[in-house]
């Protein structure tokens, strides 16, 4: 399975390599930024569907903090199994701790996400569509680090 990993690993290099060429540079300089690289399309498509599920519930009238807990659930369940199996490639015995601790970092962001759409949207009279977007820069980066440190540290 690592090797499969691998593979998948570096068509994703290769394919960036064949498109920007100086890229080889800092993949050598920064081995890391592949695994970075990985994160942000997990992050990315997680993303979309973390605002797909927001964007439909508020649609449905359905109130956006209550939204934003559904979206959350659904978004935490897809982002630990592509950041295990894919990003961080975590094949630890511990059973427990990558998932709890998984879930405590999502569960940290979460709060942060509630407080910044209060902010946003009943303090500062924001559209409730755009609220979560402007909310990623904060949230995304801090999960990263999070994730990469302290959850599926190897």
């Amino acid at each position: 399975m690592q090797n499969d990993n691998v593979k998948v690993n570096r068509t994703i290099s290769d394919n960036l390599l064949r498109v920007f060429p100086f890229m080889k540079f800092f993949f050598d300089k920064f081995p890391w930024l592949v695994q970075f690289i990985n994160f942000g399309i997990v992050g990315v498509s997680n993303m979309l569907v973390a605002y797909l599920a927001y964007f439909i519930l508020v649609y449905l009238n359905v109130h956006p903090q209550i939204a934003n807990i559904f979206s959350v659930l659904i978004s935490s369940l897809n982002a630990y199994l592509w950041n295990k199996l894919w990003v961080f490639k975590h094949t630890s015995t511990k059973k427990v701790a990558a998932p709890l601790k998984f879930f405590i970092v999502y569960g940290g962001n979460f709060l942060l996400g509630v407080l910044l759409l209060h902010l946003y949207i009943d303090v500062w009279h924001l559209s409730k569509y755009i609220a979560p977007v402007i909310s990623m820069p904060v949230t995304i980066p801090l999960n990263y680090v999070l994730n990469k440190f302290w959850v599926f540290k190897v």
